[in-house]
């Protein structure tokens, strides 16, 4: 009965066959463990019964076998979870508190510790990109997509420091792989009209040699796409009065001929597809040949279109496991 009122233990146990422990990875995660080794050091501070314990568990090596049914069971993906806690030794090493009271005839250390640790891959795999951050002290938000401007291949200087963090992680959790979500938005399709735009602009420009070029060109160009447009009437349209005063809003007039060229522009899905490919090369060179990350663990996905977040085209990214 001294025992339950002040005691303090601590206990080292080392290289223990993981294997031993199938009863209770069966009973809460529904598999067999087939190999791995577990070293534990379990520090117990017992007070009036109450145990608050400490316990530094690190394991090693560690394969899962055949399902076990188990109506206690948590349906995970364990082989995710194992690329997410293990660390390049193969190991993991996790600090696992638990607490109880020793007076209460169900209390068992064992499968405390074991729903201890299923709380813990419930919680990698749920927030995968959380549990990544932390290793580098930083926010899941820094990690989750690589941003570009709109219709532009750069890495910008942020996504680089971005990269970078998922380059570091990646060679802390060697079994992990990227999938990289190559997507366009209307803003990419945009900007791309306005860059074709500008550059007829510039080529109508040089066919005239005196006046106002832009305009000239812009003109000419409007006209072109509506031969029953007339210029007159749509000037009108930029006229305002200033008491007895006509003022003619040229800077207006010229937008709306430009916004209304860009709109007529045709962008291809082939230009769209290209953009995306500078895109993933861009990525895929940065993290390959500048971080050295094997290729295989940059998955790509198929191209799809997507909402942009008002000032970039997110590349999302998801974490999968090397195969």
């Amino acid at each position: 009965e001294n025992i339950k009122e002040l005691t303090d233990v601590n206990l080292l146990f080392k290289n223990i066959a993981i294997k031993n422990f199938t009863p209770y990875s069966g009973k809460f995660i529904g598999r067999e463990i087939d190999t791995g080794k577990l070293n534990l050091d379990l520090k117990y501070n017992i007070k009036k019964s109450n145990l608050d314990a400490k316990n530094s568990i690190i394991i090693s090596d560690i394969k899962f076998g055949n399902k076990v049914k188990s109506e206690d069971s948590v349906s995970l993906p364990l082989e995710l979870a194992i690329a997410l806690l293990e660390d390049s030794n193969g190991i993991i090493d996790l600090d696992i508190p638990i607490s109880g009271n020793v007076d209460n005839p169900e209390f068992s250390i064992a499968p405390i510790v074991w729903k201890a640790f299923t709380n813990i891959i419930i919680k990698a795999v749920s927030a995968p990109f959380s549990f990544l951050a932390s290793l580098l002290g930083i926010e899941a938000d820094q990690i989750k997509s690589i941003d570009f401007h709109f219709a532009d291949a750069k890495i910008l200087p942020s996504e680089k420091e971005a990269l970078d963090n998922i380059a570091k992680i990646m060679v802390k959790r060697p079994n992990i792989a990227i999938k990289i979500n190559q997507t366009y938005t209307k803003e990419d399709i945009n900007k791309l009209k306005e860059i074709k735009t500008q550059k007829k602009i510039e080529k109508t420009m040089k066919e005239f040699s005196k006046g106002d070029k832009y305009q000239l060109a812009l003109e000419k160009l409007y006209l072109s796409y509506d031969k029953n447009k007339t210029l007159d009437k749509l000037k009108e349209k930029f006229i305002s009065k200033n008491k007895e005063k006509k003022i003619f809003q040229k800077e207006k007039y010229l937008i709306y001929l430009k916004e209304s060229i860009s709109s007529k522009q045709i962008i291809s899905q082939k230009t769209i597809e290209n953009l995306a490919i500078n895109r993933i090369k861009n990525i895929k060179h940065y993290l390959i040949n500048e971080k050295n990350i094997k290729e295989n663990r940059v998955i790509i996905k198929k191209l799809k279109e997507s909402v942009s977040n008002k000032n970039f085209t997110n590349f999302e990214l998801e974490i999968s496991v090397v195969k």
